[in-house]
């Protein structure tokens, strides 16, 4: 009998599928942080927080720009957040620089998320498991966007880089946090990336040269991740 793994996000599924290039190797896939961050969900998106960078930046309001950092967060920085930065990268071409890091870093990439992304011909060179700290330092790239990419569904505690003007939590299952055998644990890495290419193919369709920082942040907000089903 077929188990079905279902995490309800908030609403269902309405982008395209999985780009053609994908399929080939997703066919053949088949934490909770400590006391330090106390998280209070309000509703779904929005969180209070203990624990920041040791050093935050604050970025000037989005103006006419031709190109985009963007900082993909999560706690442990070994799966979602490092598809999130290889798709960004990938598909933004020149337009966005991606980069991704975590709260409570876990210091290497998850095994299947380089088995994954190498498979589709990503280049991981300099991919790594990062603190947030990196990105707050005055030698850092200065970022415009922020996305943290954890799951409040699941009871995962997410950070928050505060005072940043243009920020949105797009929550998607860990693939990391599977537990079983290892045909559904690829099973969930290949289609969470899925999820994840769907948000940013939607993301880069924004008119980002006609909106401001206050109605950007609205509609980065209103770009909630479908609904996972997976069969195994």
């Amino acid at each position: 009998m077929p188990i079905v793994i279902i995490y309800h996000i908030l609403r269902p599924p309405t982008q395209a599928p999985i780009t053609e290039p994908a399929l080939a190797t997703l066919h053949s896939y088949g934490k909770s942080c400590d006391a330090e961050l106390q998280c209070t969900p309000r509703g779904m998106d929005t969180c209070h927080l203990s624990s920041s960078p040791k050093r935050m930046r604050k970025s000037p309001e989005l103006t006419d720009q031709t190109s985009y950092n963007v900082l993909f967060l999560c706690t442990g920085n070994s799966a979602r957040s490092i598809i999130a930065e290889s798709i960004l990268n990938r598909l933004g071409t020149d337009r966005f620089n991606a980069y991704s890091a975590g709260s409570h870093p876990s210091g290497q990439i998850h095994p299947l998320t380089v088995d994954l992304l190498a498979g589709l011909n990503y280049d991981l060179d300099g991919a790594r498991s990062k603190s947030w700290d990196e990105f707050a330092a005055d030698s850092a790239p200065q970022m415009d966007l922020i996305f943290t990419v954890c799951d409040n569904a699941a009871g995962e505690t997410c950070p928050i880089w505060p005072g940043h003007p243009t920020t949105a939590h797009w929550p998607f299952p860990d693939p990391a946090a599977f537990e079983g055998a290892e045909a559904g644990h690829k099973a969930l890495f290949a289609e969470v990336y899925g999820m994840i290419e769907r948000q940013i193919e939607a993301f880069l369709k924004l008119p980002f040269d006609s909106l401001d920082s206050a109605t950007l942040h609205k509609r980065l907000n209103e770009m909630k991740p479908e609904e996972l089903t997976l069969s195994k």
